[in-house]
């Protein structure tokens, strides 16, 4: 069976199965869209904050994220241990300067 034919109901609920191909089927739908990351450097802030990926119209996502004064957004994302997003779509990042 090939992976993106897996789909979570397949597995007891719970399990590791499960859990491992509704990631699976997650990150191939996040995939196609075009990303919208908003962000903008805090003073005296110690570790980035990263907002949830929001809907704003089909087949585009978009999340606010704060990161520590002096550090690239690549850093804050390595720092983070989120995983780092890719897509066949478009992938912007905005800085925002308060």
């Amino acid at each position: 069976m090939m992976p993106a034919q897996i789909h979570p109901g397949e597995f007891p609920i719970g399990s590791l199965a499960s859990r491992a191909a509704a990631r699976r089927l997650s990150e191939e739908r996040l995939s196609e869209l075009d990303l919208v990351e908003m962000y903008s450097r805090h003073e005296g802030l110690k570790k980035a904050e990263f907002g949830e990926w929001e809907s704003h119209r089909p087949g585009s996502m978009t999340r606010f994220c704060k990161i520590p004064a002096g550090m690239t957004f690549d850093e804050a994302l390595a720092d983070s241990g989120l995983p780092t997003t890719r897509t066949r779509g478009e992938h912007i990042r905005l800085k925002i300067d308060l």
